[in-house]
């Protein structure tokens, strides 16, 4: 709700606050309308760089994470020993 014009059980205040209510629309509605339009486009802009900045960070985890568990298996299976290149792997994932 944008603004409270009132409220009557009585039915001649009802038709008037109805006709003060259409009026304020009419004198305001154009104004309104680009306020929330502009209100709605700082939203959806909001939303779109959270949602970017979420999905970097999950992209994030789930490379170190990987490179985490690689490097783990890598060291145990004792590769990180061997001097000859032929049975070094060298893992990029970027």
């Amino acid at each position: 709700m944008l603004k409270s014009i009132g409220s009557s059980s009585n039915p001649d205040e009802v038709e008037r606050l109805y006709r003060q209510g259409q009026a304020w629309i009419r004198s305001y509605g154009g104004q309104l309308d680009l306020l929330l339009l502009l209100e709605a486009e700082q939203h959806a802009r909001h939303e779109m760089e959270e949602t970017a900045r979420v999905l970097s960070n999950i992209n994030n985890i789930l490379i170190n994470g990987i490179q985490l568990i690689l490097n783990r298996v890598f060291h145990c299976v004792g590769f990180d020993k061997i001097n000859d290149d032929k049975y070094v792997i060298n893992i990029s994932l970027y």
